[in-house]
């Protein structure tokens, strides 16, 4: 999960937010729509492990 929500702060979709020792993600929005596309692998290579 710690990937994750690096990979939304990177592009800016969500903020960490230090609250003492601990840091937790904020998000400033009420909804995000993402249209995302999704690629099969080509014929013959391995597929992504899981």
């Amino acid at each position: 999960m710690h990937d994750d929500v690096t990979l939304l702060a990177d592009y800016g979709l969500l903020f960490i937010v230090d609250e003492g020792q601990s840091k937790r993600p904020y998000l400033p929005y009420d909804r995000i729509h993402l249209d995302v596309e999704l690629v099969g692998n080509e014929p013959g290579e391995e597929p992504a492990p899981a």
